[in-house]
């Protein structure tokens, strides 16, 4: 560090090079290294719903704010059985609903699978039943190999549109605004929730499953 006089005073350094040393506490990895996970698609199932997490890459380093995220983290993901079910997903190219006091769709988040499962509408005879569960509130959260949170508090994962998907992989590519992310996020660890669906209209949807999956973080970087 250099240090020099206010102004108006000559606007050149007058000190020698001063040295700070900051001790920092050391980090545990949490995350096994990238080396023992597979270096390819990860499956895992859970109560009947199968999800698949391939392709994590990293972009270059974007001039944005550290509210949006300084590197784009793009994945495929793919869902059988379910529907993501987290508040910070933008489910844009899956889900749309037409508002009632507009010609133009209106675009939910991943709350939709949150609704389902407050909400159960039946009707017996000439009267309507509807009984609620308790509520959901729950994000999808990624985080490094020292578990330090990557996604923004204010920042959503969100799916581009169907037009977006080319090439032989013909899955979405999600993409996540990460803050933090460089070189040494070799891996990365993704926690989400997913809704199955409800066994019989008048049924109350079942618990969201919760899934915790580590991804290995491909050396190519994402465009």
């Amino acid at each position: 560090v250099h240090w020099m006089p206010r102004r108006p005073a000559a606007p050149f350094p007058v000190s020698r090079p001063m040295t700070f040393t900051v001790p920092l506490p050391s980090a545990r990895r949490t995350l096994p290294p990238a080396s023992t996970l597979p270096d390819g698609p990860v499956s895992v199932t859970k109560n009947g719903i199968t999800v698949t997490v391939s392709d994590v890459r990293l972009s270059p380093a974007r001039l944005r704010t550290l509210y949006q995220g300084q590197r784009d983290l793009t994945f495929r993901l793919d869902i059988r059985g379910g529907q993501i079910a987290d508040d910070n997903v933008d489910v844009t190219d899956q889900q749309r609903f037409y508002s009632p006091f507009s010609n133009s769709p209106t675009v939910f988040m991943g709350r939709i699978g949150r609704i389902q499962r407050q909400l159960s509408i039946s009707r017996q005879g000439n009267s309507v039943m509807i009984r609620s569960a308790p509520p959901l509130s729950a994000n999808f959260t990624i985080t490094d190999p020292y578990g330090t949170a990557l996604l923004p508090e204010t920042a959503s994962v969100r799916m581009p549109q169907a037009k977006q998907r080319t090439g032989q992989n013909s899955l979405p590519v999600w993409v996540a605004p990460v803050t933090g992310a460089g070189r040494g996020t070799d891996c990365v660890r993704m926690q989400f929730h997913v809704q199955p669906p409800s066994r019989s209209p008048q049924a109350l949807p079942p618990d969201p499953v919760a899934f915790d999956i580590p991804v290995r973080v491909s050396p190519d970087p994402a465009p």
